[in-house]
């Protein structure tokens, strides 16, 4: 068939993965915290991996999450208590 070709361009946003190493805040011996952590990583599309169980500062986990810049940075926004400038602190930490 001559002439009539129609060609669709169809243009996808790339998502590049990421990732951030932050200390997170749980309750000390709670049984359940890995699945706190969890549950507000999930919605966003953000994995994770324990990297020390009792880091350095406070004894909080240490943990690598792993994600969109996008995702991340709105993980960020929760992290910090939605203080947006708190948040952007950490965008330099983003690697990419």
């Amino acid at each position: 068939m001559e002439g009539n070709s129609s060609f669709h361009l169809i243009v996808y946003k790339l998502s590049y993965m990421a990732s951030i190493t932050l200390d997170i805040a749980v309750v000390p011996g709670s049984p359940d915290w890995k699945t706190e952590v969890s549950d507000i990583l999930e919605p966003l599309q953000l994995t994770h991996e324990i990297i020390n169980h009792s880091g350095p500062g406070g004894g909080w986990p240490i943990v690598d999450i792993s994600g969109t810049v996008e995702n991340i940075k709105k993980y960020l926004l929760i992290y910090c208590g939605d203080d947006k400038e708190q948040a952007e602190e950490f965008y330099d930490d983003i690697e990419e």
